[in-house]
Protein backbone atom coordinates (compact mmCIF):
# COMPACT_ATOMS: atom_id res chain seq x y z
CA UNK A 1 0.00 0.00 0.00
CA UNK A 2 1.57 3.64 -1.03
CA UNK A 3 0.18 6.89 0.87
CA UNK A 4 0.45 8.63 -2.74
CA UNK A 5 1.34 12.35 -2.43
CA UNK A 6 4.89 14.15 -3.65
CA UNK A 7 7.80 11.44 -4.30
CA UNK A 8 10.97 13.18 -2.86
CA UNK A 9 14.01 12.17 -5.19
CA UNK A 10 16.84 10.49 -4.47
CA UNK A 11 15.11 9.14 -1.27
CA UNK A 12 12.09 7.89 -3.00
CA UNK A 13 9.83 9.28 0.17
CA UNK A 14 6.10 10.29 -0.01
CA UNK A 15 5.41 13.44 1.24
CA UNK A 16 2.78 16.54 1.21
CA UNK A 17 -0.82 16.82 2.38
CA UNK A 18 -2.20 14.24 0.17
CA UNK A 19 0.33 11.34 1.99
CA UNK A 20 -0.70 13.44 5.07
CA UNK A 21 -4.57 12.56 4.67
CA UNK A 22 -4.30 9.07 3.32
CA UNK A 23 -1.96 8.33 6.52
CA UNK A 24 -4.73 10.12 8.76
CA UNK A 25 -6.71 7.14 7.94
CA UNK A 26 -4.47 4.62 9.35
CA UNK A 27 -3.52 3.32 12.23
CA UNK A 28 -0.50 0.33 11.93
CA UNK A 29 0.35 -1.79 14.52
CA UNK A 30 4.28 -1.72 13.67
CA UNK A 31 5.98 1.05 12.27
CA UNK A 32 9.08 0.69 10.48
CA UNK A 33 10.57 4.18 10.05
CA UNK A 34 13.67 5.50 7.98
CA UNK A 35 15.87 8.49 8.85
CA UNK A 36 18.71 10.71 7.61
CA UNK A 37 20.44 10.47 11.58
CA UNK A 38 19.70 9.46 14.76
CA UNK A 39 21.26 10.79 17.91
CA UNK A 40 20.64 10.78 22.04
CA UNK A 41 20.97 14.69 21.38
CA UNK A 42 18.60 15.18 18.78
CA UNK A 43 16.60 11.93 18.24
CA UNK A 44 15.35 11.19 14.87
CA UNK A 45 16.30 13.63 12.03
CA UNK A 46 16.18 14.18 8.16
CA UNK A 47 17.75 16.09 5.83
CA UNK A 48 13.98 16.74 3.92
CA UNK A 49 11.95 19.76 6.32
CA UNK A 50 8.64 17.91 3.84
CA UNK A 51 9.61 13.94 6.31
CA UNK A 52 9.04 15.42 9.36
CA UNK A 53 5.21 15.73 9.09
CA UNK A 54 4.68 12.55 7.75
CA UNK A 55 7.32 10.75 10.32
CA UNK A 56 5.61 12.44 13.57
CA UNK A 57 1.98 11.29 12.33
CA UNK A 58 2.94 7.96 11.31
CA UNK A 59 4.39 7.48 14.77
CA UNK A 60 1.53 9.05 16.47
CA UNK A 61 -0.92 6.81 14.34
CA UNK A 62 1.35 3.52 15.59
CA UNK A 63 -0.59 1.35 18.32
CA UNK A 64 1.90 -1.29 18.43
CA UNK A 65 5.58 -1.34 18.20
CA UNK A 66 7.70 1.09 16.31
CA UNK A 67 10.83 0.48 14.79
CA UNK A 68 13.69 3.19 12.96
CA UNK A 69 16.13 1.63 10.58
CA UNK A 70 19.09 3.35 10.29
CA UNK A 71 22.89 2.09 8.96
CA UNK A 72 25.95 2.92 10.62
CA UNK A 73 26.69 6.02 8.74
CA UNK A 74 23.84 7.45 10.46
CA UNK A 75 24.02 6.42 14.06
CA UNK A 76 25.24 9.29 16.18
CA UNK A 77 24.49 11.67 13.03
CA UNK A 78 22.09 14.63 13.28
CA UNK A 79 20.18 16.55 10.22
CA UNK A 80 18.22 19.77 9.94
CA UNK A 81 15.38 18.77 10.76
CA UNK A 82 13.94 16.71 14.08
CA UNK A 83 11.15 14.06 12.93
CA UNK A 84 10.74 12.78 17.15
CA UNK A 85 12.53 12.60 20.19
CA UNK A 86 14.14 9.29 20.86
CA UNK A 87 10.93 8.50 23.83
CA UNK A 88 8.74 7.48 20.84
CA UNK A 89 10.44 4.69 19.42
CA UNK A 90 11.23 1.46 20.52
CA UNK A 91 14.02 -0.52 18.57
CA UNK A 92 16.74 0.73 16.65
CA UNK A 93 17.98 -1.87 13.95
CA UNK A 94 21.35 -0.96 12.49
CA UNK A 95 24.02 -2.59 11.13
CA UNK A 96 27.09 -3.88 13.43
CA UNK A 97 29.71 -0.87 12.49
CA UNK A 98 27.32 1.34 14.32
CA UNK A 99 29.45 2.99 17.13
CA UNK A 100 29.28 1.60 20.04
CA UNK A 101 29.53 5.05 22.20
CA UNK A 102 26.75 6.32 20.45
CA UNK A 103 24.00 3.13 20.37
CA UNK A 104 24.69 3.39 24.40
CA UNK A 105 23.62 6.81 24.46
CA UNK A 106 20.70 5.79 22.99
CA UNK A 107 20.05 3.24 25.34
CA UNK A 108 20.37 5.08 27.85
CA UNK A 109 17.38 6.74 26.51
CA UNK A 110 15.22 3.90 26.38
CA UNK A 111 16.04 2.10 22.68
CA UNK A 112 16.64 -1.20 22.37
CA UNK A 113 18.84 -1.81 19.44
CA UNK A 114 18.96 -4.95 17.49
CA UNK A 115 22.18 -5.29 15.58
CA UNK A 116 22.89 -6.92 12.29
CA UNK A 117 26.08 -8.51 11.48
CA UNK A 118 27.41 -8.18 7.60
CA UNK A 119 27.95 -11.10 5.84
Amino acid sequence: MLTGGELREPKESMVGEFAYNNLMRVSANKCFMGCSGISSSAGITTAVLAEVAINELMLRQCTGTSFVLADSSKVGHNHSFVSSELNKIDYLITDDHASKEHCESIKEKGVKIITIHEL
